[in-house]
């Protein structure tokens, strides 16, 4: 496996009359210069014309896209495994509470999925406004990672395949460096 680069792909906000809201789009009208390094908060200083992004992930339309750029970049897409926040209590990961699937990190547990890199949308229903917290292919070859309390979902993958991802209409996204500050929901 190669040298990996990263992105960032932030959750567009909903606003007043359920709209939603790209952060470029934001930051113009603000007169906010956009970086990597923008927090939300920061972005919309206060108003509260923008709404919040959702917590939880991507929406399925993002998740959907960023599926399909990344497809192209594994040689394994039917084989992705999805890790699902027990959090969400939703009914597929409370079915699998007793089976071996459970993954831990040091703040968070997770149940185990696998299929197609194209069921990323809908795993494991389609919730508007939920993504698998991790998922990554068989052959390694990238990695997303979406913090429920965040408002950025984070991949790291090839150089050809963050360069896809970043030139992607429907994706508002930016590249990230290791040092790059992370952008909590939570203020």
């Amino acid at each position: 496996m190669g040298a990996w680069d990263g992105a960032a792909v932030r959750r567009r906000s909903g606003g007043v009359g359920g709209r939603r809201y790209r952060w470029p789009e934001i930051a113009e009208h603000q007169g906010v210069a956009l970086t990597a390094e923008t927090r939300y908060l920061d972005l919309i200083a206060g108003s509260d014309r923008w709404g919040r992004p959702s917590d939880g992930g991507l929406d399925a339309h993002e998740t959907a896209a960023l599926a399909r750029v990344l497809s192209r970049f594994t040689t394994s897409p039917e084989q992705v495994y999805f890790c699902l926040w027990e959090g969400f209590g939703l009914p597929a990961t409370r079915a699998r509470e007793n089976r071996p699937t459970r993954v831990r990190t040091p703040h968070r547990a997770y149940r185990l999925l696998a299929g197609p890199v194209s069921a990323a949308s809908i795993l494991p229903t389609p919730v508007p406004w939920r993504c698998a917290s991790l998922w990554w292919p068989r052959d390694q070859s990238w990695l997303v990672a979406t913090d429920i309390d965040g408002y950025l979902t984070y991949l790291g993958a090839s150089h050809a395949a963050i360069r896809a991802v970043l030139a992607d209409p429907a994706l508002d996204a930016v590249a990230v460096r290791p040092e790059t500050p992370l952008d909590p929901s939570y203020g």
